[in-house]
């Protein structure tokens, strides 16, 4: 299995954890990107694979923050680096 490196932008870490974080981390989304979580969060792997095709760094963060260990404590990291380093 060969190790890769994902890049999420500093907009889609800050949507991600205003919808998964706690009160105040992150920037709120507009009201697309809120129907969007929305949906992924009730997809199923065929329809996750489908919207991955319109919006694949929506859908690789949102799996990220909900499948994987710890994906919270990531994505917080993440904006922590971006805050501190100036963002990209």
């Amino acid at each position: 299995m060969s190790a890769e490196r994902v890049v999420f932008s500093d907009e889609v870490v800050g949507h991600l954890l205003a919808r998964f974080g706690e009160r105040g981390e992150g920037t709120p989304p507009g009201v697309f990107v809120e129907r969007l979580l929305d949906l992924l969060a009730a997809a199923d792997d065929e329809n996750l694979d489908r919207l991955r095709g319109m919006f694949p760094e929506y859908v690789d963060a949102f799996l990220a923050i909900t499948r994987t260990p710890h994906g919270l404590d990531f994505f917080r990291a993440l904006a922590r680096d971006a805050r501190v380093g100036g963002g990209s």
